[in-house]
């Protein structure tokens, strides 16, 4: 997925860059030039998650196993919260 990012990110920093070259008009280039330097910066940051092991973890996690046991039939019960006040419910807890 981050060599997706990566792709796209250096696809369109090539492209503001041959753009900003073929415009006349300042501010144009002077916007160009400002959206090639954000593509650089996040290619970089792109760069930086992949070589820091993000994919490895990613890698790790879906290789866990995960439980199967039953899920808890009422996870959102009023005697779970911290406003519960036993003596106003008709709950167990």
């Amino acid at each position: 997925m981050l060599k997706v990012a990566l792709t796209t990110s250096a696809n369109h920093y090539d492209f503001y860059l041959k753009a900003a070259n073929a415009v006349e008009t300042t501010q144009v280039k002077a916007l160009l030039m400002v959206l090639a330097d954000t593509e650089g910066e996040l290619m970089e940051r792109i760069r930086l998650m992949m070589t820091t092991g993000i994919l490895d973890q990613i890698e790790e996690v879906a290789s866990e196993s995960f439980s199967t046991v039953e899920p808890n039939p009422t996870p959102f019960g009023i005697d779970r919260t911290p406003f519960h006040l036993p003596s106003q419910c008709p709950c167990p807890g």
